[in-house]
């Protein structure tokens, strides 16, 4: 690391989690989360994941806005957008907190998702480091 250079990372925070069934083995999670670069940060890969009560890792399928929006549109019990969504080659400046929104479909049942041990968003930034963003 060169001599006064940030680290390349991303610290955030959730500050709302919905879920929805869709059926019997699929889960919708959609999070708001509120995220801080320690230094300019451009987003590359995105992906959330559950580790359920037994330990397991389960990486759900990142939705679209597009998605989100029909969504939230067909489901208006889950409440309106409350945040822009998180895209790829976003460029989040330093020190200035962002709030996004992110939302996957996880193939579990939603009991298993309520009872989880961890809810993570995994950000990787253009040029490799990964961030974690983490909530019960």
């Amino acid at each position: 690391m060169l001599a006064g250079c940030a680290r390349v990372v991303l610290d955030g925070t959730v500050q709302k989690v919905r879920v929805y069934a869709v059926d019997a083995n699929s889960t919708v999670v959609l999070i708001d989360f509120r995220a801080t670069p320690r230094s300019l940060f451009m987003i590359g890969d995105t992906a959330v994941e559950v580790e359920t009560k037994d330990g397991k890792t389960v990486e759900g399928v990142i939705a679209a806005e597009v998605d989100i929006d029909r969504f939230l549109d067909a489901n208006p019990l889950q409440g309106r957008r409350y945040n822009p969504t998180l895209h790829r080659s976003e460029k989040l400046a330093k020190d200035q907190p962002v709030d996004r929104m992110i939302a996957a479909n996880l193939p579990l049942p939603l009991a298993e998702v309520e009872k989880r041990k961890a809810l993570r968003i995994k950000v990787t930034e253009v040029d490799g480091p990964v961030s974690l963003i983490e909530t019960k």
